[in-house]
């Protein structure tokens, strides 16, 4: 993860994937193929919907809950609202 909503979007790749006990965003997109180095993590997330809904046609996302955690940054509301608004637009 290169940024704080990478590491948010990996999180949000993986529940996806572990809810239906498909493994990891490593299984998956693996670091070590040259296909997936600098990809965007919102197209991983695009893509791990993909195959969930492959596997699992009738299946819609109800709700992401997740925790950003920062050792030194305050993340304000409107920077908080904003990255609300934009991972509801991906999924």
């Amino acid at each position: 993860a290169h940024s704080d909503g990478d590491v948010l979007l990996h999180a949000v790749c993986d529940a996806v994937f572990g809810a239906f006990a498909l493994g990891d965003i490593g299984e998956h997109f693996s670091d070590s193929n040259p296909a997936f180095r600098g990809m965007s993590s919102s197209i991983l997330v695009a893509r791990a919907l993909e195959i969930v809904r492959a596997k699992h046609p009738d299946w819609r996302l109800g709700s992401v809950d997740a925790t950003v955690v920062f050792d030194a940054m305050k993340f304000g509301r409107a920077r908080k609202q904003k990255m609300r608004e934009n991972l509801a637009e991906l999924l």
